[in-house]
């Protein structure tokens, strides 16, 4: 939990929204995880094994290379050849690119880092993929995908009914605040099923008014103590 805490915090700061306490995670856990409703899955990156693939990869590039330059002695016009050329030669920059990248993030993580988290509540048949977090620091790996896509595949094992994802807005919806996670969650092939929308009675008219008109204010200043306050 205090993994998945510092992850969701990184998550907050940069969608600009505001977590719960971390006692109230650890609660929920704690609760629920006693009678086996509660799981809690992370992502870890290990710079070393990408490395090693990394470099695995351009030695393959290299080697389709030399089979390349031999063939085109014999046929110095063969268009495919000389494409596939031209692509391994960005491929390989591009992997050199990343090498270097990667070799930065093993003198920082020489253990590797946790790059996403998630906890998911669930009963006898069937599960909710409630709360989550993606780290700022290297998003284009994918973890927030790998990580949903082993609590899925986890979840069928247990011979669950279904996964949901908690909640998200339909395609019609155009709000941007919305719109980024409903295509995310949309990329798993999922279903979308409506339920019954949020609504508010309104009982005091006046303390609704402050509540519309100042909240959005409080929430703003909140954040900006919140992102202070983490900066120091």
């Amino acid at each position: 939990i205090d993994l998945f805490y510092e992850i969701l915090s990184d998550t907050a700061a940069r969608n600009h929204f505001l977590e719960s306490p971390k006692k109230y995670y650890q609660d929920i856990y704690d609760l629920l995880k006693k009678d086996d409703m509660a799981r809690c899955y992370t992502a870890k990156y290990y710079p070393e094994r990408h490395l090693e693939y990394l470099n695995n990869k351009l030695n393959e590039l290299a080697k389709e290379d030399e089979q390349l330059i031999e063939k085109l002695k014999e046929y110095p016009n063969q268009k495919v050849s000389l494409n596939r050329r031209n692509q391994i030669a960005t491929q390989t920059e591009k992997l050199k690119k990343t090498i270097i990248k990667t070799e930065e993030m093993k003198a920082e993580y020489p253990d590797g880092v946790v790059l996403s988290s998630g906890i998911t509540i669930c009963t006898a048949h069937r599960a909710w993929l409630v709360y989550g977090g993606n780290r700022t620091i290297l998003r284009e790996a994918g973890a927030n995908y790998a990580i949903k896509q082993f609590e899925i595949f986890d979840d069928k094992e247990r011979g669950y009914e279904f996964v949901d994802f908690f909640g998200t807005c339909s395609d019609e919806c155009t709000d941007p605040a919305y719109t980024g996670i409903h295509d995310f969650k949309k990329k798993f092939g999922s279903t979308y099923i409506e339920f019954p929308g949020e609504f508010h009675y309104i009982l005091k008219p006046l303390m609704y008014q402050l509540w519309i008109n100042l909240y959005p204010w409080a929430l703003k200043t909140l954040r900006k103590l919140k992102n202070k306050a983490r900066k120091k």
